[in-house]
């Protein structure tokens, strides 16, 4: 089977409800995912762009967790398409979902940690949709960093092996997990438990290749010690108290858009009003 043959099945298998279930689409945007699965299998120029996304960009980052710093991109060329935003992009993940879990599956990865992690697809179209009021994509840029395979989703937190200096200044750099916070609920102690002590058993037992992780990182602006006095005995002020802060630096866009759905333009600081 060719590249583009291959593809093309990708594509008409991850329009099926399994498939959009696989990738994580939530039903506001399952029916207009499913139509731009068909439409870019359909047409070859489009299918031939897809392809070579998929063995350009996607496939050299899988099993190589610091890719995204410097590997080759989603080109600015590919971020508008006539049926929508991140249209191409889109397909080139679903159209890779196999490798990501292939991968998996050689580290002995239970498979349902590499479905639970490939689901962040279809919390970045919701993002979109959210933010723009139509179904899209625009963060295909962090999906490459989910797409490395060494990326993981386990219970309530995702899990993302980086070098880091601990907040020392010119001292060694040493593995961590940086902990990332998907918009899924509650974050409950015993579920935010659950998910430290699943990473800690999954990066020993069967990612060993990233070294050994030294500590948990988190850089969010829900670690904003204000909160913990505004917000006392929340889940979220619990959440904070776990860590140990070393620097800040202003976390008003972010909180705009993780938040309140509101992307200021130039990542500026949003207006109160």
């Amino acid at each position: 089977m060719t590249d583009l043959a291959l593809v093309r099945d990708r594509l008409l298998d991850a329009a099926t409800e399994p498939g959009l279930d696989r990738l994580g689409i939530h039903a506001p945007d399952r029916a207009v995912v499913a139509s731009w699965l068909r439409a870019i299998a359909d047409d070859p120029d489009d299918l031939a762009t897809v392809a070579g996304l998929r063995a350009g960009v996607l496939l050299p980052g899988i099993g190589a967790w610091d890719a995204h710093a410097d590997g080759p991109g989603f080109g600015e060329e590919t971020a508008e398409h006539r049926l929508g935003a991140g249209v191409l992009p889109l397909c080139a993940l679903a159209a890779s979902a196999d490798d990501v879990l292939a991968y998996q599956a050689g580290r002995g990865l239970a498979s349902g940690v590499g479905g639970a992690t490939l689901r962040d697809l279809g919390q970045q179209v919701m993002k979109h949709r959210h933010v723009s009021g139509v179904t899209g994509l625009h963060n295909q840029g962090w999906l490459r960093t989910v797409w490395s395979g060494d990326f993981t989703w386990l219970g309530r937190l995702q899990f993302e092996p980086r070098l880091s200096d601990l907040g020392v200044a010119g001292g060694p750099l040493q593995r961590v997990l940086s902990v990332h916070i998907p918009q899924t609920g509650p974050l409950s102690p015993d579920s935010v438990d659950a998910s430290f002590a699943a990473a800690s058993r999954l990066y020993r037992a069967h990612l060993a290749h990233l070294g050994e992780p030294v500590a948990f990182i988190c850089d969010s602006w829900l670690l904003d010690p204000l909160l913990i006095d505004l917000l006392p005995g929340t889940n979220l002020a619990r959440f904070a108290a776990r860590w140990t802060p070393w620097e800040s630096g202003p976390g008003d866009w972010a909180a705009a858009y993780f938040a309140f759905d509101v992307n200021p333009p130039g990542r500026r600081a949003a207006d109160p009003d």
